[in-house]
């Protein structure tokens, strides 16, 4: 065989090679490991000289930006009392805070003020205790200049310190402002407290960072390991998707078992986790090669695993967060829901062998796919320990893997710079950034619908049984991961449908019998354990957001009943609009963010990347097809001679036709209402046509690209002096070792 390669949210007020793909090469481990031993940066000189040019000017920009970062003040509070005032919270030492529980306990009143924050600042992250939302407690923002006063909304935190971070509002952002607690309550819970957690990198590190490195470095040899076991007759990219399938597959054991008996799954679950050392006796048995394999196999992995580690360092630095809750990470670059942690608690209530109704707040545990809970129980029984720090560290990997199909539909493209930049770019995009902390597995997804559309457009080389067996398997896993999905794999269906008739309806067939067989067990659970298991569904597809017990069916007559014919299409009207939502208006508030760097110009560019479609493609534009298309035909040729990615670019269309006609809300298609794979998809096809038919564009795009990630997610928030050297630091080199892992990568599918 041979392969190469929902919450509802209201958006914000507009503001020359010779490579063939088609032919399989025999792969030669020996002339493999010789190859890895060398440089990589020796090809496409010309091109690539402009690459590291483009680059060059970047990071330099990144550096000298970073470096002007305002020094985070060492804040002191002022007012109340001591913690150890109170016999009932948890102290901390590492804590420097207040309380406003003093002598008369409840009774207590008082006030906490912090030292002042720099002009600029757009969130701050204090240690909470108490209950802040008790009556007559308030927390406020206040103009050192006395300018302003604003109050911030904090939820209960109870009897332990908390980390809460607050948003601030666009005035507070240009002044200077401290925060203010105060405490007018006398009643039963009118207490609350403030401080700032002062443990060091010294503590944090080796307490929060390490041991989600190590899970991250745990799941990394897991899948390397399980790439080995697979016969050596399939090659290495084929091997690397396989590699997921199987991690997938491994993942919805595991939580089946779960479900069925705690004791069934720790066994499952121990069992898949260790199945990959088998790969160790039985492949070291026959020789060196084995050794090139996992080095090839590391390879085609190692960006995955070295963007996790990005993700997590510019977004949990300087790694106070213990794990304990969901906002730290959901709040990073914008305040979002506890979506995230769903998977968790879902994971942690089956191991406890309990079916909570309804699992949290108003949330059944049916209402979500299970797959990424799976993926957390498959390694809860290793030697990492449980809980939110691993949680979050194997999830942020999981959407990572993106990467490896993406390395494959690159993979046509003759040169290797080109197939490393448009990677680098994808990796750096708002969609992985932001998605990949923020962990509901809608990139997990996108992963399983990528090897989906690879599974059906592959060579004619690909044996058929395989391709529909993986294709098969992918959407289920896809839609196990997240139900958005189904957009996406309608749209590779649709294309694969129109530009293969005669191959496409008897794979199809085999494939939907594979997946609905996979996906059944999960239908089981919806309708027999805890129905209906149909929230969602009601949600998109006929605007019932509260909860209702009538059946799908029923709401979505009921919802079409009194809409007229005009309605309907002006609502598929504005869905259209939303979609394309700034596709020009990103190129102003791109320059702004470059001339003024302000915190309102950062969230201006993060809040609309959030939201829609086209803006988040930032200078990927799909304006850029037009020239593209036009300097193809200015130069005699056609679109097929400069080979355009016509199954991608259907696939894509289609996506979003059946998106943009069947969302019942108007104007809520926008992103993480959607299928992410087709956002990836549609950026993707930007990058090969510019790769293609205007290459120094390609290479310039990339760069301004990276520099608003740099500016927008990675340098978006201070640090005192040596935190911030280090933070810079770190920064950079992760960075630039995510852009040699993709050139590397690139390696083997050239």
């Amino acid at each position: 065989m041979f392969i190469f390669g929902g919450y509802m949210s209201v958006p914000p007020p507009n503001a020359a090679g010779k490579t063939n793909a088609s032919h399989a090469v025999r792969w030669d481990p020996r002339a493999h490991c010789q190859s890895a031993l060398a440089p990589f940066f020796f090809e496409e000189k010309s091109m690539f000289c402009l690459f590291r040019k483009w680059h060059a000017i970047a990071v330099l920009s990144m550096s000298l930006l970073a470096c002007q970062q305002s020094p985070h003040p060492g804040l002191l509070q002022e007012g109340g009392c001591p913690p150890k005032q109170s016999p009932y919270l948890k102290q901390a030492p590492s804590i420097d805070g207040r309380i406003t529980y003093c002598d008369q306990g409840d009774a207590s009143t008082g006030e906490i003020r912090t030292t002042a924050y720099p002009a600029g600042t757009r969130r701050v992250t204090v240690m909470m205790a108490g209950y802040p939302d008790t009556g007559g407690v308030r927390i406020l923002a206040v103009a050192t200049d006395g300018s302003f006063t604003s109050t911030l909304k904090a939820d209960k935190i109870g009897e332990s310190w908390k980390s809460v971070t607050f948003q601030l509002p666009e005035a507070a952002q240009t002044h200077a402002f401290y925060l203010q607690l105060v405490d007018d309550a006398t009643g039963p819970f009118g207490w609350a407290g403030m401080g700032f957690d002062r443990a060091g990198l010294s503590t944090t590190l080796p307490a929060h960072a390490l041991p989600m490195a190590l899970a991250i470095l745990t799941a990394h040899l897991w899948i390397i390991l399980a790439g080995l076991l697979l016969p050596r007759t399939w090659t290495i990219p084929a091997r690397a998707l396989c590699a997921v399938l199987a991690l997938g597959a491994a993942s919805g054991c595991v939580i089946a078992s779960y479900i069925a008996s705690p004791t069934l799954g720790g066994i499952i679950a121990y069992g898949l986790a260790a199945l990959p050392l088998l790969a160790l006796p039985l492949r070291l048995r026959r020789g060196p090669a084995p050794i090139a394999e996992a080095a090839a196999l590391h390879h085609i992995f190692f960006p995955s695993f070295l963007l996790t580690l990005l993700i997590l360092w510019i977004g949990l630095y300087p790694f106070s967060w213990d794990g304990q809750d969901w906002q730290v990470a959901a709040n990073r670059w914008r305040n979002l829901p506890m979506d995230s942690w769903l998977p968790l608690t879902f994971a942690e209530m089956v191991s406890a062998g309990r079916l909570d109704v309804p699992m949290i707040g108003d949330w059944l545990s049916s209402d979500r796919p299970p797959l990424q809970s799976g993926l957390y129980l498959l390694f809860f029984h290793s030697w990492l320990p449980g809980g939110g720090l691993i949680y979050q560290a194997l999830s942020t990997w999981a959407q990572a893997l993106v990467l490896v199909p993406l390395l494959v539909l690159v993979g046509t493209l003759p040169l290797r710079s080109q197939r490393a930049a448009i990677v680098f770019a994808l990796a750096l995009s708002p969609l992985v950034l932001l998605n990949g902390l923020f962990v509901w597995p809608k990139l997990f997804a996108a992963t399983f619908c990528a090897i989906f559309h690879i599974a059906l457009f592959g060579p004619a080389s690909i044996a058929r049984p395989a391709r529909w067996s993986m294709a098969g398997l992918a959407a289920a896993m896809a839609m196990l991961s997240h139900g958005g999905a189904l957009f996406a794999l309608v749209g590779s269906t649709a294309a694969l449908l129109l530009l293969k008739r005669k191959q496409a309806l008897w794979v199809l067939v085999k494939t939907g019998i594979l997946a609905v067989s996979a996906y059944l067990p999960w239908v089981g659970y919806q309708r027999l354990i805890d129905p209906p298991g149909d929230r969602l569904l009601k949600w998109h597809f006929a605007g019932q957001v509260t909860v209702t017990q009538d059946s799908f069916l029923h709401v979505l007559r009921a919802a079409y009943a009194d809409l007229g014919f005009g309605q309907w299409l002006a609502g598929r009207a504005y869905n259209l609009n939303s979609l394309m939502h700034g596709s020009f208006g990103f190129f102003g508030d791109a320059l702004a963010l470059f001339r003024s760097y302000s915190p309102a110009a950062i969230t201006t560019v993060v809040d609309n990347s959030f939201f829609y479609g086209a803006y988040s493609l930032w200078f990927a534009s799909p304006l850029w097809l037009l020239p593209c298309i036009a300097y193809a035909l200015a130069k005699h040729r056609n679109l097929r001679l400069v080979r355009f990615p016509s199954d991608l670019a259907l696939a894509t269309a289609f996506s979003f036709l059946l998106w943009i006609l069947v969302i019942y809300e108007p104007g809520q298609t926008i992103i993480h209402q959607g299928a992410y794979f087709s956002f990836l998809m549609s950026m993707l096809v930007v990058l090969i046509m510019l790769a293609q038919c205007l290459p120094p564009a390609l290479y310039a795009v990339v760069a301004l690209n990276v520099a608003v990630a740099a500016l927008a997610y990675a340098f978006d928030r201070p640090f005192d002096g040596a935190s911030s050297a280090i933070y810079i630091g770190a920064t950079l080199a992760l960075t630039g070792g995510l852009l040699a892992s993709c050139s590397l990568a690139s390696a083997e599918y050239g």
